[in-house]
């Protein structure tokens, strides 16, 4: 049997092609999951660095519980899967929260300096810029709204040259009880009037931006109690989006503090 060369040529030619695009298609192919493999690697690699330098920065916080408090703050974060470091907790009833003096650092350095606290901070004995007098002090950040907020309900105030709020000589006020009766009782409390507030994350214990009057315009606070210390803070809603009157501000803050 002859073969038509006019036709087998042709053939020949066309089988030789799709084989050389086959051999160029499963190399190519082999190089793209080569390299995805590098890509997913290198991003583990960086997720775990990322990972490992935040525990890095928890371990810079001191921790002072005892032996007995860790065996029993591993043992709730082993039962819920808390990640942070021991030493941002306390243990009460199975239950695991942020340390008071941890939550008040937190919240005190990041409307001080209106950014995210680091840990080196929180851990620290002293907090530059704290207020050292008791009384109602606002940050300085919130001194103009807060005074126009509250001014606004009655017309009795004064922001000091130390940031203490003041009753107006011979002003009556609704409020002199609570503000003096926090005076008498040697008690700091601190108003910031941002709508933002840094906490730490009691589940993973890393430190967030909460932008609570964003996310809830009807929310009208955030507090953080330092009751050992007889200190506290109350972030309070701005009021930007006008979805609260003056006076129901002023209101819960005088009932929360």
């Amino acid at each position: 049997m002859k073969f038509n060369k006019k036709i087998l040529i042709p053939i020949i030619i066309l089988l030789v092609i799709i084989v050389i695009a086959v051999i160029f298609y499963i190399n190519t192919r082999n190089k793209d999951n080569d390299s995805e493999t590098d890509n997913n690697q290198v991003t583990t690699q960086d997720n775990a660095v990322e990972e490992q330098e935040n525990i890095g920065e928890q371990d810079e916080v001191e921790n002072t519980n005892s032996e007995e408090e860790n065996e029993r703050i591993n043992s709730v974060k082993a039962q819920y899967g808390f990640t942070g470091d021991n030493s941002l907790y306390t243990e009460s009833n199975n239950e695991l929260s942020i340390k008071p003096s941890i939550a008040y650092k937190t919240g005190l350095i990041g409307s001080l300096e209106q950014r995210m606290p680091t840990y080196t901070e929180i851990n620290s004995t002293n907090v530059q810029g704290e207020p050292t007098d008791t009384g109602i002090w606002v940050s300085p950040a919130s001194r103009n709204i807060f005074l126009s907020c509250i001014n606004s309900v009655e017309n009795s105030y004064k922001i000091d040259e130390n940031g203490y709020l003041k009753i107006k000589s011979g002003a009556d006020s609704k409020y002199t009880q609570k503000i003096n009766e926090i005076e008498q009782q040697k008690s700091l409390v601190i108003v910031d009037m941002t709508g933002i507030n840094y906490i730490v994350d009691v589940v993973t214990g890393d430190i967030f931006k909460n932008e609570f009057e964003a996310m809830d315009p009807y929310q009208v606070y955030e507090y953080v109690d330092y009751e050992e210390a007889n200190k506290s803070i109350i972030f309070l809603n701005s009021n930007q989006m006008n979805r609260l009157t003056n006076q129901e501000i002023i209101d819960t803050m005088m009932q929360v503090i």
